[in-house]
């Protein structure tokens, strides 16, 4: 079924100030708005950048239709928000397993070293690489981001890079070598 409506979340943050809170400022996050930002958000050719919260629900995915269900109870229709692991995009299911496998989800440490560990995986084997990182404390949001790449995007560029260093070097040792003799 295909979900029109939109929901989002209301984020409040205190304003401090020398005299005690000088105020309060919030925005809304539309998860649509949200997910066609990352839909566009590129590090790679082909990376996906995609949200999750710590139950594995999707808050934001490149494609906006993944993040909601409904489900229909007689006359009464609800939305919910779908769990990562039933996604229709495969590299996106496989690396939410793979981070659910590798780290607990509930894992509240928001220490560097906890942060942008490199998870390895393969989906129809192609290798992939993810990376996940948890929004801190100062959020409010128990929320965390994941990028999947496939290694190939960086791999390219490493072996296009490798090249041209080889095709400049090795003829201009092959020319020193025959000066010097």
């Amino acid at each position: 079924d295909r979900v029109d409506a939109q929901i989002g979340i209301t984020v409040s943050v205190r304003v401090p100030s020398e005299q005690g809170l000088a105020g309060v400022t919030a925005i809304d996050i539309v998860f649509k708005d949200l997910s066609e930002f990352l839909r566009n958000l590129r590090v790679t050719p082909n990376s996906q950048a995609f949200i999750f919260d710590s139950e594995g629900k999707a808050v934001g995915l490149p494609h906006y239709e993944e993040v909601l269900h409904k489900e229909t109870n007689g006359t009464t229709t609800t939305l919910h928000q779908r769990h990562l692991k039933h996604s229709s995009n495969e590299t996106i299911a496989t690396a939410w397993r793979v981070f659910s496998e590798h780290t607990a989800a509930t894992d509240t440490d928001h220490t560097p070293e906890k942060q942008g560990k490199i998870s390895y995986f393969k989906v129809q084997g192609i290798p992939h690489m993810g990376i996940f990182s948890r929004f801190g404390p100062e959020y409010g949001l128990d929320w965390i981001l994941g990028i999947v790449v496939p290694e190939e995007d960086f791999k390219g560029a490493a072996q296009t890079v490798l090249y041209w260093s080889i095709a400049f070097t090795v003829p201009g040792l092959i020319l020193l070598a025959w000066l010097g003799n």
